[in-house]
C-alpha cells in the first residue's frame, strides 16, 4: 500500500505533480485555475445558502476548500472522489483547457 506521504513527490505522466491537501505552489494554483468555471468552489453563508467563490480561492494552498472542489468535480466526472489529484482528475481537467493565466 502507498502511503499518501509517497505520492507528494510523483510527477503524473501528464507532467503534472500528484495533489492532494497540504501541498502548495504553482501546481496548485494551475489546479485551482482549472476548477474555477466548474463552480466546485462553494461555501455556505449564515443564512445557509450556497454561495459559488470566485479567483479569491487561486492561492496555491491546497487546502480544505480545494478538497472539497476537487471531490465535487471527481464526482461529477465519475472519478474516484478523494480529492487526490492523479493522473486521471489531470487529464479530465487539462481536456477542459486552456485557462487563462
Amino acid at each position: 500500500m502507498i502511503s499518501l506521504t509517497k505520492i507528494t513527490n510523483f510527477i503524473s505522466p501528464l507532467n503534472q505533480p500528484i495533489l492532494q491537501e497540504g501541498s502548495r505552489g504553482k501546481a496548485v494554483m494551475e489546479l485551482q485555475k482549472l476548477l474555477l468555471p466548474y463552480r466546485v468552489f462553494i461555501h455556505l453563508n449564515e443564512q445557509g445558502a450556497c454561495v459559488f467563490l470566485g479567483k479569491e480561492v487561486i492561492d496555491g494552498i491546497f487546502g480544505a476548500k480545494t478538497k472539497q472542489a476537487v471531490i465535487l468535480y471527481q464526482n461529477m466526472k465519475f472519478l474516484v472522489g478523494n480529492g487526490i489529484v492523479d493522473t486521471q482528475t489531470w487529464r479530465s481537467l487539462e481536456q477542459g483547457a486552456p485557462v487563462d493565466k
